[in-house]
């Protein structure tokens, strides 16, 4: 008998309040629903927890599994008093867990919007996060200073990052259309670095322009990639709806992500550069900008060189056409040293000598 009793004692199960449990439903009417929990415990969930919500129970039939949060771990009648809903966000966690692992898509409400993007909503209350990145049509401006078209509207997404315990959550439009429409997929599984397309701006930001390739996929061309001339502001050289011709640099197939080039289709100026010019050769340019270190000067074939501040006889100002000598040109890696100060130095040699 003694054995009998403690081998029951290690059978029988103890509960924590708020613990969140799983079991069967072995009874429902319309005043409780009992749940077996295994290892000889029957939790109870009554309509009184679930007032104003009878058709979550109505709905619950014998033979179901239910996740369920401990309310009470014992009554008087030795049942564990258990609630459905506190055990809510636990079940939403679980089918994102399951949705993530099948590469499955869901529905999201957009509830806010910040500089990065935007504020989702699961169905099951949970809040996560979209990209601007990972939009299909990411919004014009990446500023949050006016309230955001999208906001109330739903979006299609999967999920591409789940971290439970730092209540994590980073979803994107753009890998659900890949996993959904199968005329975006097949594109975009067809897609190799070098490859040359052409496609339509949809949206001008201030690191670069996002470009569409296919209804569906869509790319970024950062700023350093639009053009060989150094650029300030995208909007200056391409605007919204005009078609580019681009090159894709590389693919990031598990973010469905897409890095574009729109220089890679323009010819290279430095290779005329490197034919044309050796140190030592007097050139005249255009000042683009003037910074602390120097001033960038624009040579005639487009491309810019830097007089160091240290190379300069004073001050330069933006537009001015300056005469200087080239004391440095590494074409391959796109540099070009410029000197004033040598220049009026070699000129001031040559009227001594004369």
């Amino acid at each position: 008998m003694e054995d009998l009793l403690l081998n029951t004692k290690r059978t029988l199960r103890t509960f924590r309040r708020g613990e969140v449990v799983e079991g069967d439903v072995v009874s429902v009417n319309r005043h409780e629903v009992f749940v077996d929990l295994g290892a000889k415990s029957e939790g109870i969930i009554s309509n009184r927890e679930l007032e104003g919500d009878l058709d979550s129970i109505l709905g619950l039939a014998v033979g179901d599994k239910v996740l369920a949060s401990v309310v009470q771990t014992e009554n008087d009648q030795g049942y564990t008093i258990l609630s459905l809903k506190k055990a809510e966000s636990e079940r939403s966690w679980r089918q994102l867990q399951d949705l993530f692992a099948r590469k499955g898509t869901l529905t999201v409400k957009v509830v806010d919007s910040n500089k990065g993007g935007f504020v989702v909503e699961t169905a099951g209350g949970l809040r996560g996060f979209v990209p601007f990145s990972h939009l299909i049509r990411p919004p014009a401006s990446d500023s949050s200073s006016t309230p955001s078209p999208l906001l109330g509207r739903t979006l299609t997404v999967s999920v591409i990052e789940l971290n439970q315990a730092n209540n994590r959550l980073v979803f994107s439009e753009k890998i659900a259309a890949l996993l959904t429409d199968p005329q975006t997929k097949s594109f975009y599984e067809n897609l190799r670095p070098g490859k040359k397309l052409k496609g339509r701006v949809t949206t001008v930001s201030s690191f670069g322009v996002f470009v569409e390739l296919a209804p569906g996929v869509e790319g970024l061309v950062h700023i350093s990639e639009i053009g060989w001339e150094r650029v300030e502001d995208p909007g200056e050289v391409v605007r919204k709806g005009d078609e580019v011709e681009v090159s894709i640099l590389s693919i990031d197939r598990e973010r469905g992500q897409l890095a574009l080039s729109m220089r890679a289709r323009q010819k290279n100026p430095w290779e005329k550069v490197a034919r044309q010019y050796h140190v030592g050769d007097v050139v005249s340019g255009t000042v683009t900008k003037t910074v602390p270190f120097g001033a960038f000067v624009r040579l005639p074939e487009g491309v810019e060189g830097l007089i160091h501040v240290s190379e300069t006889t004073g001050p330069l100002a933006e537009g001015e056409e300056v005469e200087t000598v080239i004391i440095n040109l590494e074409p391959e890696k796109q540099k070009l040293g410029l000197s004033i100060k040598q220049l009026k130095s070699q000129i001031s040699n040559l009227k001594t000598a004369a």
